[in-house]
């Protein structure tokens, strides 16, 4: 999937970009992920500019926020991941 969400960014392909979106939306709606896909997902929204699927995955992870935080070790992994993301950016 990130295959093709990459080359149809670089074709500048806004359909197949759109369905690998609504695709990742679908997957992120049906299961419960753990902290790294939630981080994998919103590097991949930001990377692309796909902001319905960075607005999901917060949304996402705001209805989990409790069970994300049961964790430190969770929470941590997430907040340093965050950070690396971050820091690509720049």
């Amino acid at each position: 999937m990130f295959q093709v969400l990459a080359a149809a960014d670089h074709l500048q392909v806004t359909r197949v970009l759109q369905e690998c979106c609504d695709f990742l939306k679908r997957e992120l709606l049906q299961f419960k992920p753990d902290v790294r896909w939630y981080c994998c997902l919103c590097t991949v929204a930001e990377k692309y500019g796909l902001r319905e699927l960075r607005e999901a995955v917060e949304n996402k992870m705001a209805l989990n926020y409790q069970d994300i935080c049961e964790s430190h070790r969770n929470v941590e992994k997430l907040f340093w991941m965050k950070m690396k993301s971050i820091n690509f950016r720049g």
